[in-house]
C-alpha cells in the first residue's frame, strides 16, 4: 500500500519540485518561514533530522529537498513518502543531480504524525481503530422479535397472554485503549423501557486474563454465561430460572483467566443497578471452573463446576423463584411466592458438554440452599439438551476456551436473502428440563418440560428459530401449576446481530 501511494506521489510531486526549483530563488534570498524565524531554529538551512546545519539550499536538488521537507512538516507527505521520493531514480532526472548519499528524515518532533483512524463497517457492525491499533471502539447490537402462542388458557380460568414482543432490542459498544484497558456499554430497549446490561471497565493482560469492574454477569452456569444470541433455543431451560434471582448481572468486580485447556472466573458482587437508598444492599460471590481436555474444530469435551453465595438485602431478606412458559405469557408454571426470612443462599452446580462433528450434547444441574429463620429449604433443577446440524456445521468450531462457552453456528454457505434452498445452516434441537421448588413447608411446585426447535441460520449474523415447549408433568404447587400440566407453547423468533 505504501509503495502504491508513493508511486502516485512521485508522479505528482516530482514535477512540482522541478518547477519550484526552476523558479524559486536561492534559499538565502527567500523570505524566512515562521519556523525559520523562530529563535529555537538554526538560521541556516537544516536537513530534516540531521541535527546540524547544512549549506543553504541553492541547487535544484537542495531546493526540491527543502520543498519536500516543508510538505512533510505541513502533513501533506508522510516521512515514508519523503524517503521514497528522495531515493527514487527519477529524482535525479528531474533535479539534474544524483540522489543524496543518505536520505534525510524528519526531526523527531514531526516523525510521528498522528495518522488517520481506520473505520471498518461490515457484518459485525461499525468499528473504529486508531492508526496505531491501540485504541478501538466497536458498535453493534441485537434484535430479537418474537411471536408466541399457547394451546389453551389455564383450566381454572387463568389467562395466558399470547402475542408479539421485542424480546431483546439492544445497542452495545465495547472498546479498548492503550496499556490494556477495555470497556463495554450495553442497553436493552425491549418492552418499551430501558435497562442497563453490561456496563463495565477493566484491564486485559498479555496472558488473556481480565479484571473487570462494573455491571456484568456473575460466573455461574454454561447456559447463563452464553449469550441469548448463541443458545439453540428461544429461552433457557427451567433450571436457569432457579438460579437467576441469585446470579444475574450485578455491580461488582470479576476476574477471569483462560488456560490451554481450562477457564476460571470468580467475582464479588453487590446488587444490580436499581437505585437503593433505604438500606445496606445485599452482596454475593460466584466462581466457575471449566476444563476441556478436548477442544478442536471437530470435537469438544467440556466439564464445569461452579459455586455461589448471596446475602440478601438486610431490609427485605426475601427471595422469589418462578418460571414462566414464555417471556410474554405472564403465566408461571412454578412459583414459590415471596419467601421471607432468608439469611443467605448457597448455590452449587455441575455442567458438561460434548460435541462431535454436527452432533452436540450438554447438561447442567444446580441446587439452591436457603438459610431461613422459618426453616431451611433446598431446591434443585437440571437440563439435558442435544442439537444436530443438518447441513454439517459443528458447534465445536464455535467453542471458545477463552470464555468456556459456545458461540452460535456459522453456515458453511450463506443463503441469498430468504431463499431457503440457496444455503444457510439448518439445526434441530431438543431439551428436557426440570425445576423442583417443593421442600418442607414451601410448595412452589415441580415441573418437567420438553422443548424442541428447528433453527435456520441464513448467515452468521441472522437466524430464525421455531420452538415448541410442552409441560410434560407437574407436581404440587398452586392451582396454576396444576393447570400447566400438558400445556403447549410455541415461539417464533427472527434475530439479527450486528
Amino acid at each position: 500500500m505504501l509503495i502504491h501511494c508513493c508511486s502516485k506521489t512521485v508522479a505528482l510531486a516530482l514535477p512540482l519540485c522541478l518547477a519550484t526549483a526552476c523558479v524559486m530563488p536561492p534559499a538565502a534570498q527567500r523570505p524566512k518561514t515562521r519556523e525559520q524565524q523562530a529563535p529555537t531554529r538554526n538560521s541556516s538551512a537544516e536537513a530534516p533530522g540531521s541535527g546540524g546545519s547544512v549549506p543553504s539550499a541553492s541547487t535544484p536538488q537542495d531546493q526540491a529537498l527543502d520543498l519536500l521537507a516543508m510538505l512533510v512538516e505541513s502533513g501533506a507527505l508522510t516521512p515514508e513518502q519523503y524517503a521514497a521520493l528522495s531515493e527514487d531514480p527519477r529524482f535525479a532526472e528531474f533535479t539534474g543531480a544524483a540522489p543524496p548519499a543518505s536520505t534525510p528524515v524528519m526531526p523527531a518532533a514531526a516523525a510521528e504524525p498522528g495518522g488517520q483512524p481506520r473505520v471498518i463497517l461490515d457484518d459485525s457492525g461499525l468499528s473504529v481503530r486508531s492508526a496505531d491499533g491501540e485504541t478501538r471502539i466497536d458498535i453493534g447490537g441485537r434484535i430479537q422479535a418474537d411471536a408466541s402462542a399457547h394451546s389453551r388458557n389455564g383450566q381454572a380460568g387463568t389467562d395466558i397472554t399470547d402475542g408479539t414482543e421485542l424480546r431483546r432490542a439492544r445497542l452495545e459498544m465495547k472498546g479498548a485503549m492503550r496499556n490494556g484497558w477495555i470497556w463495554a456499554a450495553e442497553a436493552d430497549f425491549a418492552d418499551d423501557a430501558t435497562s442497563l446490561k453490561d456496563f463495565w471497565m477493566g484491564v486485559k493482560n498479555d496472558d488473556g486474563s481480565k479484571l473487570m469492574f462494573g455491571h456484568q454477569k456473575q460466573p455461574f452456569s454454561l447456559a447463563v454465561e452464553m449469550s441469548s444470541n448463541d443458545i439453540p433455543f428461544t429461552e433457557r431451560g427451567a433450571d436457569a430460572s432457579l438460579i437467576a434471582p441469585f446470579v444475574d448481572r450485578a455491580i461488582g468486580v470479576r476476574y477471569e483467566k483462560p488456560f490451554e485447556d481450562s477457564f476460571f472466573a470468580a467475582g464479588l458482587f453487590g446488587e444490580s443497578v436499581a437505585a437503593n437508598k433505604d438500606d445496606d444492599e445485599g452482596w454475593g460471590a460466584a466462581a466457575r471452573f471449566v476444563h476441556a481436555p478436548i477442544h478442536d474444530d471437530e470435537e469438544v469435551l467440556h466439564f464445569g463446576v461452579r459455586g455461589a453465595f448471596r446475602k440478601p438485602m438486610s431490609s427485605t431478606k426475601s427471595v422469589r423463584i418462578r418460571h414462566e412458559t414464555t417471556h410474554a405469557s405472564n403465566f408461571y408454571v412454578v412459583d414459590t411466592g415471596t419467601l421471607a426470612g432468608v439469611d443467605s443462599a448457597a448455590l452449587a452446580g455441575l455442567e458438561f458438554a460434548y460435541v462431535t462433528g454436527p452432533l452436540s450434547f450438554a447438561g447442567e444441574w444446580s441446587t439452591v440452599m436457603l438459610d431461613r429463620s422459618m426453616g431451611d429449604v433446598n431446591f434443585d433443577g437440571w437440563s439435558l439438551e442435544s442439537a444436530y446440524s443438518l447441513t454439517g456445521e459443528s458447534r465445536a468450531e464455535a467453542y471458545r476456551m477463552s470464555a468456556g462457552e459456545f458461540k452460535r453456528l456459522k453456515p458453511a454457505r450463506d443463503a441469498q436473502g430468504l431463499d431457503l434452498a440457496s444455503g444457510g445452516a439448518w439445526e434441530l434441537a431438543a431439551r428436557v428440563s426440570n425445576i423442583d421448588l417443593n421442600d418442607g413447608a414451601v410448595a412452589g411446585g415441580e415441573a418437567n418440560m420438553l422443548t424442541t426447535g428447528v433453527n435456520w441460520y441464513p448467515t452468521d449474523f441472522t437466524r430464525f428459530l421455531f420452538g415448541w415447549t410442552n409441560v410434560l408433568s407437574t407436581r404440587g404447587g398452586s392451582a396454576a401449576t396444576n393447570d400447566a400440566d400438558g400445556l403447549d407453547a410455541i415461539t417464533l423468533r427472527a434475530q439479527m446481530t450486528f
